[in-house]
């Protein structure tokens, strides 16, 4: 009986040491990114919509299983919430550079006891090779004869000058409407040798600031998608021209015109409308450099 009850003892206190060895200290567990090729794993630049890849490799670090990989972007975006219960994950995440400046990237893994390991990656912007803008949309301009509506322009501003108040205000005039049976309706420039369309003492051939635009040949081959989805100056380049006129003539609907302001300033204009007589309007939009 003695025999059987100090049996019984051995057994019970091997269970209770086996047991307490068998209990595992809770750990953090380990988090890595990948540094293979084709993989983001430090802190780089990407133009604004790029898609990148990341790869995460977590293990349990010997603790408590795995149970939830969270990515998130700006503290806002869910990138990935991803469960699981398992020792070790690798696992691949794409990520899109949104407009910020900077993305704040952060990669969290949890184990079963609440423990975590993070990484955070700064996705910066990259600087784009082109200028910004700026929209002029749908503003009418007068003819020579309108009595309501100015015939003079400042392009940067998108302002209409009637003839008297552009006089006072020549340096910021950079393109004047007109209409005659010549040039038919047509864009120039106080610097464009206008001569006997404007009257009076304060017509452009009396100015002593002549500034001179200039104007594409003919009308440039773009799509109203093109124009209406350029946001940098990236389209106004790629139709810079060199040897431009100072009147763009027989102007007509839906037209698109390339032009260069007297301070090196380049832009696209498009004609939307056109009442074409000595006293009518153009209603055009432009796009032009800051």
């Amino acid at each position: 009986m003695k025999k059987n009850l100090f049996l019984l003892l051995v057994v019970a206190i091997s269970c209770t040491f086996s047991c307490k060895k068998e209990e595992k200290t809770p750990v953090n567990p380990i988090l890595n990114l990948s540094n293979e090729t084709g993989f983001v794993f430090s802190d780089t630049t990407f133009d604004v919509g790029t898609s990148y890849k990341i790869k995460v490799i977590c293990n349990n670090n010997n603790g408590s299983n795995l149970t939830n990989l969270e990515v998130k972007l700006n503290d806002t975006i869910n990138v990935l919430n991803f469960g699981l219960n398992a020792p070790y994950l690798e696992k691949e995440v794409t990520i899109t550079k949104t407009a910020e400046e900077v993305d704040n990237v952060e990669i969290i893994i949890r184990n079963f006891d609440g423990l975590t390991a993070t990484k955070t990656l700064k996705i910066t912007k990259k600087a784009s090779p082109y200028k910004e803008i700026t929209f002029v949309e749908n503003i009418t301009i007068g003819a020579q004869n309108n009595s309501t509506i100015g015939a003079f322009l400042n392009a940067q501003t998108g302002n209409i000058y009637t003839q008297d108040d552009a006089f006072n205000n020549q340096s910021l005039i950079d393109i004047l409407y007109y209409f005659n049976t010549q040039d038919l309706n047509c864009l120039s420039s106080p610097g464009g040798n206008i001569t006997g369309i404007f009257t009076g003492s304060t017509s452009p051939e009396n100015w002593n600031i002549k500034n001179t635009t200039y104007y594409s040949r003919n009308p440039i081959n773009i799509t109203n998608d093109e124009f209406n989805n350029c946001n940098n100056d990236s389209l106004i380049i790629a139709h810079i021209f060199t040897d431009g006129g100072r009147k763009a003539k027989s102007l007509t609907i839906n037209q698109f015109w390339a032009f260069q302001t007297h301070d090196g300033k380049y832009g696209i204009m498009k004609i939307n409308n056109i009442s074409g007589t000595n006293a009518g309007t153009i209603n055009i939009s432009y796009k032009i450099q800051k």
